[in-house]
């Protein structure tokens, strides 16, 4: 999941001032908390929105209620990995891992990280599979199709949304039996 920033603001009457603490934090939602300057007792609180940088109240789309692991299984179902396999080697048998594909976040304002996600099959090596050239591949392959795939996500983000470029990049060894290509999304302004 990305990172998002959690503003909390107190509003010191005394003053009028207004002290803001900014803390990083993991989580889905950006949220600014104002101690009211309407009069109200301190312990009143307003929040500007349920999701600030991607709330429907302001206008824009919660990528992670659009992009779930549900329906990037069904834009991505894992057996491509065995049409991917038998392409490659004349046998899905001989593939050492399962391919998904992962929603990873939003790390800036108009771009979406994705990941196709490597595991190791039952009794194969996935570190012995020679991942680190697979970007490459996955950028020509006509079952992977990552053109086809940046579409068909698209089209589920909504008619509102359109990308102005991707790009996949290197293969990154999360464990031994997980490694990732990243597919990134730079969408233009919404």
């Amino acid at each position: 999941m990305g990172e998002s920033f959690h503003y909390e603001g107190n509003l010191d009457h005394n003053n009028n001032s207004l002290d803001l603490r900014k803390r990083l934090f993991k989580g889905a939602a950006f949220y600014i908390v104002l101690w009211s300057s309407l009069g109200l007792p301190p312990e009143m609180s307003l929040v500007m929105g349920k999701d600030f940088v991607r709330g429907e109240s302001m206008g824009l789309k919660d990528w992670n209620t659009i992009l779930t692991p549900e329906k990037l299984k069904e834009l991505f179902p894992r057996e491509k990995s065995d049409a991917f396999f038998d392409a490659l080697f004349g046998d899905a048998e001989e593939g050492a891992y399962d391919i998904g594909l992962a929603f990873r976040g939003e790390p800036r304002e108009n771009l979406l990280d994705f990941a196709f996600v490597l595991e190791q099959r039952p009794g194969k090596c996935l570190v012995c599979s020679l991942t680190y050239g697979l970007p490459d591949v996955f950028m020509r392959h006509p079952v992977i199709n990552v053109k086809g795939l940046v579409a068909e996500l698209l089209a589920i983000m909504g008619d509102d949304v359109d990308c102005q470029k991707w790009e996949i990049g290197p293969t990154r060894e999360v464990s031994r039996d997980c490694h990732e290509i990243p597919l990134r999304l730079e969408l233009k302004s919404l």
